[in-house]
């Protein structure tokens, strides 16, 4: 191998193998699209009827046969009370329904916007082809800045290391796409992005430690001149 190259090749082998992982995972999600939007469908309603399930029913079922009780037993003067009293609850709920319908019109009319839920399924697949993206991507920049820096005069350890920190970030970020993505149905779309948040995070400070790295030693080489070690 070329002295010049061997510094640099493993960021070069990692880099190989994030475009390898790449073109294999798009055509992985690309056969197996209806499978896997299928089985997020499922495992997104079954997190929604969790979510939802219906409580309190036998709270309502009492008060209802109270109420039905009590109509039952008055009578007199105290029925028309009571039958006063039920007509004012009724015009009471009417005007905080009435109040309730008008608050979107009333938040939209001061430029407030409504929160809008991302359907669950929907978003994993496109984070799982998100990973696809960004391996292709991160793969290309580390072979690029690993060549890069071969020819700096940075040392060949710093060499080395920079284009180690620039594969293995590289490699890790799509799949912290890809772990999020299978996360995303069953605990949603927020949580599955902060599930990754350690992931994504030392991903990116190790590309960032071997652009730097790169960077460096490019405006060394430019401003003081120097020889390749």
């Amino acid at each position: 191998m070329n002295r010049t190259i061997r510094p640099v090749s493993i960021g070069l082998l990692l880099g190989i193998l994030g475009l390898l992982f790449g073109i294999f995972w798009a055509m992985y999600i690309t056969v197996n699209h209806e499978k896997i939007h299928a089985a997020f469908s499922e495992s997104a309603g079954a997190a929604k009827g969790r979510l939802h399930a219906p409580e309190g029913h036998g709270k309502d079922a009492g008060e209802s046969h109270d109420h039905g009780g009590s109509v039952g037993h008055d009578s007199g003067p105290h029925a028309h009370d009571s039958a006063g009293a039920h007509e004012g609850d009724a015009a009471h709920m009417t005007d905080e329904k009435s109040v309730d319908e008008a608050a979107p019109a009333d938040m939209h009319a001061h430029g407030m916007k409504a929160t809008h839920n991302e359907d669950p399924a929907a978003a994993a697949h496109e984070r799982l082809a998100r990973g696809h993206i960004h391996a292709m991507g991160l793969g290309i920049l580390t072979i690029s800045v690993s060549l890069v820096i071969s020819l700096t005069a940075a040392p060949n350890t710093l060499k080395t290391l920079a284009s180690a920190c620039l594969g293995v970030g590289s490699l890790l970020y799509p799949f912290a796409w890809i772990i999020m993505g299978y996360r995303t149905p069953s605990i949603g779309v927020e949580a599955a992005q902060e599930s990754v948040f350690l992931i994504a995070a030392v991903s990116i400070a190790l590309v960032l430690a071997g652009l730097f790295i790169c960077l460096f030693y490019l405006l060394k080489g430019m401003v003081g001149g120097g020889e390749s070690a």
